[in-house]
């Protein structure tokens, strides 16, 4: 099942920047995309199966976006270790990146 949420979600797409990768889930994730608008997108964090996990917050940063991914859902649980896909939109099309959440 993960390979289709992949195809789906990262195909054609832009390359996101996420740092570090893998990570431990306490540490938390940057995301990182140069040319884009934080007021025109959304951040959205996935799981495996393509269910939202996270709509993340995008603040602007010289050149693009930046946001940080604390490992947690949206109502404030920790997820569990495995593998992630985050995702930018915006009107210019999308960036997608994969991230292994280990413990």
């Amino acid at each position: 099942m993960t390979g289709l949420v992949e195809d789906e979600i990262v195909r054609g797409a832009r390359d996101l920047g996420l740092f570090p990768n893998p990570v431990r889930r306490s540490a938390g994730v940057e995301v990182r995309l140069e040319n884009a608008e934080a007021g025109t997108g959304r951040l959205l964090v996935f799981d495996a199966q393509g269910r939202t996990v996270r709509l993340l917050d995008a603040e602007p940063m010289a050149g693009g976006v930046h946001a940080r991914w604390d490992g947690r859902d949206g109502s404030g649980s920790a997820v569990a270790s495995g593998v992630y896909f985050v995702q930018w939109r915006d009107p210019s099309g999308t960036a997608a990146g994969k991230l292994l959440v280990v413990d």
